[in-house]
Protein backbone atom coordinates (compact mmCIF):
# COMPACT_ATOMS: atom_id res chain seq x y z
CA UNK A 1 0.00 0.00 0.00
CA UNK A 2 1.49 3.25 -1.18
CA UNK A 3 1.94 6.11 1.31
CA UNK A 4 -0.88 8.30 -0.88
CA UNK A 5 -3.27 5.75 -0.56
CA UNK A 6 -3.16 5.40 3.05
CA UNK A 7 -3.35 9.49 3.27
CA UNK A 8 -6.37 8.86 1.10
CA UNK A 9 -7.97 5.74 3.17
CA UNK A 10 -8.03 7.38 6.19
CA UNK A 11 -9.46 10.33 4.71
CA UNK A 12 -12.06 8.82 2.96
CA UNK A 13 -13.54 6.72 6.07
CA UNK A 14 -13.82 10.16 7.28
CA UNK A 15 -15.14 13.24 5.65
CA UNK A 16 -16.50 11.64 2.18
CA UNK A 17 -19.27 9.63 0.63
CA UNK A 18 -17.90 6.59 -1.30
CA UNK A 19 -16.85 7.63 -5.03
CA UNK A 20 -15.57 10.75 -3.49
CA UNK A 21 -11.33 10.70 -3.08
CA UNK A 22 -9.88 13.59 -2.22
CA UNK A 23 -5.96 12.34 -3.65
CA UNK A 24 -7.45 11.10 -6.55
CA UNK A 25 -8.47 7.24 -7.66
CA UNK A 26 -7.36 3.95 -6.24
CA UNK A 27 -4.67 1.67 -7.61
CA UNK A 28 -6.29 -0.12 -11.14
CA UNK A 29 -8.14 -3.00 -9.93
CA UNK A 30 -7.91 -2.30 -6.21
CA UNK A 31 -11.45 -0.55 -5.58
CA UNK A 32 -11.53 1.00 -1.72
CA UNK A 33 -15.39 2.73 -0.97
CA UNK A 34 -15.34 4.35 2.17
CA UNK A 35 -17.77 4.84 4.63
CA UNK A 36 -20.82 7.45 4.44
CA UNK A 37 -19.90 10.67 6.39
CA UNK A 38 -23.00 13.19 7.13
CA UNK A 39 -20.02 16.07 7.14
CA UNK A 40 -19.49 15.54 3.64
CA UNK A 41 -18.97 18.36 1.43
CA UNK A 42 -19.71 18.52 -2.07
CA UNK A 43 -17.33 20.94 -2.96
CA UNK A 44 -14.71 18.69 -2.32
CA UNK A 45 -12.36 17.67 -5.44
CA UNK A 46 -9.91 15.36 -6.97
CA UNK A 47 -6.25 16.83 -6.41
CA UNK A 48 -5.06 14.03 -9.25
CA UNK A 49 -2.69 12.79 -6.51
CA UNK A 50 -1.13 16.35 -5.56
CA UNK A 51 1.36 16.20 -3.06
CA UNK A 52 0.45 20.15 -2.58
CA UNK A 53 -2.37 19.37 -0.48
CA UNK A 54 -4.15 16.86 1.78
CA UNK A 55 -7.87 17.79 1.09
CA UNK A 56 -8.73 20.30 -1.77
CA UNK A 57 -11.82 22.15 -2.07
CA UNK A 58 -13.71 24.05 -4.84
CA UNK A 59 -14.06 27.62 -3.84
CA UNK A 60 -18.02 28.58 -3.31
CA UNK A 61 -18.06 31.75 -5.08
CA UNK A 62 -15.65 35.05 -5.56
CA UNK A 63 -13.27 36.00 -3.18
CA UNK A 64 -9.20 35.55 -2.53
CA UNK A 65 -8.87 31.35 -2.42
CA UNK A 66 -7.26 30.70 1.14
CA UNK A 67 -5.13 27.42 1.40
CA UNK A 68 -5.20 26.50 4.99
CA UNK A 69 -1.91 24.48 6.30
CA UNK A 70 -3.55 21.34 8.08
CA UNK A 71 -2.94 21.69 11.26
CA UNK A 72 -5.46 24.15 11.37
CA UNK A 73 -9.16 23.37 12.01
CA UNK A 74 -11.68 23.87 9.20
CA UNK A 75 -14.99 23.08 9.72
CA UNK A 76 -16.04 19.71 8.13
CA UNK A 77 -12.73 18.48 7.77
CA UNK A 78 -10.19 16.42 9.88
CA UNK A 79 -7.17 18.18 11.16
CA UNK A 80 -4.38 15.52 10.35
CA UNK A 81 -1.34 17.30 11.44
CA UNK A 82 0.48 15.42 8.70
CA UNK A 83 0.87 12.13 10.55
CA UNK A 84 -0.69 9.20 10.00
CA UNK A 85 -1.29 8.58 13.94
CA UNK A 86 -3.21 11.75 14.30
CA UNK A 87 -5.21 11.01 11.20
CA UNK A 88 -6.20 7.55 11.74
CA UNK A 89 -8.36 9.11 15.00
CA UNK A 90 -9.42 12.08 13.72
CA UNK A 91 -12.76 13.26 13.19
CA UNK A 92 -14.12 16.19 11.00
CA UNK A 93 -13.65 19.67 12.94
CA UNK A 94 -16.86 20.85 14.61
CA UNK A 95 -15.94 24.59 13.58
CA UNK A 96 -13.06 26.76 12.39
CA UNK A 97 -10.38 28.25 14.01
CA UNK A 98 -11.41 31.79 14.63
CA UNK A 99 -8.31 32.50 12.07
CA UNK A 100 -10.53 30.82 9.83
CA UNK A 101 -13.59 32.15 10.68
CA UNK A 102 -12.38 35.17 10.87
CA UNK A 103 -10.98 34.70 6.96
CA UNK A 104 -14.39 33.61 5.66
CA UNK A 105 -16.27 36.34 7.25
CA UNK A 106 -13.42 38.84 5.04
CA UNK A 107 -14.84 36.61 1.89
CA UNK A 108 -12.17 34.11 1.66
CA UNK A 109 -12.65 30.90 -0.04
CA UNK A 110 -11.31 28.01 1.44
CA UNK A 111 -9.79 25.93 -1.33
CA UNK A 112 -7.89 23.05 0.58
CA UNK A 113 -6.01 21.79 3.67
CA UNK A 114 -2.11 21.94 2.51
CA UNK A 115 0.10 19.41 2.87
CA UNK A 116 2.99 20.11 5.77
CA UNK A 117 5.98 18.15 7.73
CA UNK A 118 4.64 15.97 10.22
CA UNK A 119 3.53 17.19 13.86
CA UNK A 120 5.24 20.92 12.14
CA UNK A 121 8.76 19.48 13.24
CA UNK A 122 10.76 19.63 10.11
CA UNK A 123 12.53 22.74 8.22
CA UNK A 124 12.64 20.75 5.17
CA UNK A 125 8.98 19.96 4.39
CA UNK A 126 9.52 16.48 3.76
CA UNK A 127 6.73 14.06 4.81
CA UNK A 128 6.99 9.96 4.29
CA UNK A 129 3.51 9.64 4.92
CA UNK A 130 1.45 12.35 3.03
CA UNK A 131 4.16 12.85 0.33
CA UNK A 132 6.57 15.88 -0.43
CA UNK A 133 5.13 19.16 -1.85
CA UNK A 134 7.40 19.60 -4.83
CA UNK A 135 8.95 23.29 -4.90
CA UNK A 136 7.88 25.17 -8.18
CA UNK A 137 11.12 26.69 -8.10
CA UNK A 138 13.20 23.97 -8.41
CA UNK A 139 11.82 20.69 -8.24
CA UNK A 140 14.93 19.07 -7.56
CA UNK A 141 15.36 20.87 -4.21
CA UNK A 142 13.05 20.46 -0.99
CA UNK A 143 10.14 23.35 -0.33
CA UNK A 144 10.98 23.99 3.20
CA UNK A 145 8.97 23.50 5.97
CA UNK A 146 7.01 22.80 7.75
CA UNK A 147 4.60 24.92 5.74
CA UNK A 148 5.61 23.06 2.74
CA UNK A 149 2.10 22.67 1.06
CA UNK A 150 1.19 26.64 1.90
CA UNK A 151 4.26 27.92 0.47
CA UNK A 152 4.03 25.37 -2.80
CA UNK A 153 0.03 26.40 -3.55
CA UNK A 154 0.87 30.23 -3.49
CA UNK A 155 4.16 29.66 -5.78
CA UNK A 156 2.04 27.10 -8.11
CA UNK A 157 -0.53 29.63 -8.42
CA UNK A 158 -3.38 27.44 -6.60
CA UNK A 159 -3.97 29.94 -3.83
CA UNK A 160 -3.98 33.67 -3.80
CA UNK A 161 -2.89 33.13 -0.05
CA UNK A 162 -2.09 30.33 2.15
CA UNK A 163 -1.95 29.82 6.02
CA UNK A 164 0.66 28.47 7.73
CA UNK A 165 2.39 28.66 11.40
CA UNK A 166 5.45 29.45 12.47
CA UNK A 167 7.23 28.77 15.39
CA UNK A 168 10.69 28.60 14.79
CA UNK A 169 10.26 29.29 10.78
CA UNK A 170 8.01 27.31 9.60
CA UNK A 171 6.25 29.94 7.64
CA UNK A 172 9.90 31.93 6.51
CA UNK A 173 11.60 28.90 5.34
CA UNK A 174 9.23 27.22 2.97
CA UNK A 175 8.95 31.08 1.60
CA UNK A 176 12.56 31.75 0.90
CA UNK A 177 12.50 27.72 -0.31
CA UNK A 178 10.02 28.45 -2.96
CA UNK A 179 10.29 32.24 -3.83
CA UNK A 180 7.53 33.44 -2.26
CA UNK A 181 6.73 35.95 0.60
CA UNK A 182 5.85 34.67 3.76
CA UNK A 183 5.26 36.49 7.66
CA UNK A 184 5.24 35.58 11.06
CA UNK A 185 3.28 37.42 12.87
CA UNK A 186 3.97 38.76 16.39
CA UNK A 187 3.10 36.37 19.08
CA UNK A 188 0.13 36.78 20.65
CA UNK A 189 -1.61 38.93 17.65
CA UNK A 190 -3.06 36.26 15.71
CA UNK A 191 -5.51 33.51 17.66
CA UNK A 192 -4.16 29.98 17.80
CA UNK A 193 -7.11 28.40 19.39
CA UNK A 194 -7.61 25.35 16.68
CA UNK A 195 -4.32 25.39 16.13
CA UNK A 196 -2.38 22.04 16.66
CA UNK A 197 0.11 23.22 19.56
CA UNK A 198 3.49 22.40 18.66
CA UNK A 199 5.14 25.16 21.51
CA UNK A 200 2.03 27.17 22.79
CA UNK A 201 4.20 30.06 24.41
CA UNK A 202 6.34 30.64 20.32
CA UNK A 203 3.27 29.13 17.78
CA UNK A 204 2.06 31.81 15.19
CA UNK A 205 0.25 31.89 12.72
CA UNK A 206 1.10 33.73 9.18
CA UNK A 207 -0.17 34.62 5.44
CA UNK A 208 2.31 33.18 2.65
CA UNK A 209 1.84 35.07 -0.58
CA UNK A 210 3.69 35.58 -3.98
CA UNK A 211 4.54 39.09 -3.33
CA UNK A 212 4.16 41.48 -0.29
CA UNK A 213 0.46 42.44 -1.92
CA UNK A 214 -0.61 38.90 -1.13
CA UNK A 215 0.77 39.24 2.78
CA UNK A 216 -1.13 42.01 3.04
CA UNK A 217 -4.18 40.82 1.54
CA UNK A 218 -3.72 37.79 3.89
CA UNK A 219 -3.39 39.75 7.31
CA UNK A 220 -6.31 41.92 6.57
CA UNK A 221 -8.08 38.57 5.95
CA UNK A 222 -7.22 37.14 9.23
CA UNK A 223 -7.31 40.22 11.62
CA UNK A 224 -10.13 42.84 10.79
CA UNK A 225 -9.42 46.47 10.62
CA UNK A 226 -5.71 45.74 9.86
CA UNK A 227 -4.26 48.42 7.20
CA UNK A 228 -0.61 48.67 6.11
CA UNK A 229 1.00 51.84 7.48
CA UNK A 230 4.24 53.34 6.33
CA UNK A 231 6.81 53.45 8.95
CA UNK A 232 10.35 54.42 8.22
CA UNK A 233 12.43 51.14 8.03
CA UNK A 234 15.56 51.07 10.94
CA UNK A 235 17.87 48.84 12.11
CA UNK A 236 20.11 48.21 14.92
CA UNK A 237 24.03 49.14 13.31
CA UNK A 238 27.14 47.49 15.59
CA UNK A 239 29.62 48.37 15.45
CA UNK A 240 32.15 45.72 17.41
CA UNK A 241 35.69 45.44 18.73
CA UNK A 242 37.44 42.96 16.94
CA UNK A 243 40.72 41.65 17.27
CA UNK A 244 41.95 42.33 14.43
CA UNK A 245 39.88 45.28 14.00
CA UNK A 246 37.39 45.58 10.91
CA UNK A 247 38.67 47.51 7.82
CA UNK A 248 37.71 50.77 7.73
CA UNK A 249 36.30 50.07 3.86
CA UNK A 250 33.93 47.35 4.81
CA UNK A 251 32.13 49.57 8.06
CA UNK A 252 32.15 51.48 5.26
CA UNK A 253 30.51 49.23 2.28
CA UNK A 254 27.94 48.17 4.94
CA UNK A 255 26.90 51.88 5.82
CA UNK A 256 26.78 52.39 1.83
CA UNK A 257 24.81 49.75 1.27
CA UNK A 258 22.15 50.67 4.12
CA UNK A 259 21.56 54.32 2.93
CA UNK A 260 21.43 53.32 -0.56
CA UNK A 261 18.25 50.75 0.68
CA UNK A 262 16.84 53.50 2.33
CA UNK A 263 17.36 52.32 5.96
CA UNK A 264 18.00 54.11 8.77
CA UNK A 265 20.29 52.91 11.48
CA UNK A 266 20.54 53.29 15.00
CA UNK A 267 23.90 52.56 16.86
CA UNK A 268 24.26 50.10 19.77
CA UNK A 269 26.34 49.34 21.78
CA UNK A 270 28.70 45.95 20.90
CA UNK A 271 28.14 43.49 23.48
CA UNK A 272 31.67 42.06 25.11
CA UNK A 273 32.37 39.28 27.32
CA UNK A 274 33.37 40.49 30.36
CA UNK A 275 37.19 39.74 31.35
CA UNK A 276 38.21 37.81 34.19
CA UNK A 277 39.21 39.45 37.48
CA UNK A 278 42.70 39.22 38.23
CA UNK A 279 43.61 36.94 41.17
CA UNK A 280 44.96 38.24 43.90
CA UNK A 281 48.94 37.79 44.57
CA UNK A 282 50.22 35.93 47.01
CA UNK A 283 51.28 38.10 50.03
CA UNK A 284 54.82 37.85 50.84
CA UNK A 285 54.66 37.00 54.40
CA UNK A 286 52.10 34.11 53.45
CA UNK A 287 53.87 30.82 54.72
CA UNK A 288 53.96 27.80 51.93
CA UNK A 289 51.58 24.86 52.50
CA UNK A 290 53.58 22.06 53.79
Amino acid sequence: MTFRRRVRDFLATRCFLPGDDPLGPSDPGDPHPPDPWPGHNDGMDHDGGSTTWIVRLAPAGPGARLAVKDCIDVAGLPTTVGCPVIAERARPAGRDAPVVAAARRAGAQIVGKTNLAELCWSAVGTNAWSGTPVNPADPRRVPGGSSSGSAVAVAAGEADVALGTDTGGSVRIPAACCGVVGLKTTWGRVPVQGVYPLAPSLDTVGPLGADVAAIELGMRLIEPGFAAGSCELRVARVRPETDPEVDAAVETAIDAALAAAGIATTAVAAWTSPRPAPQPACSSTSRPTR
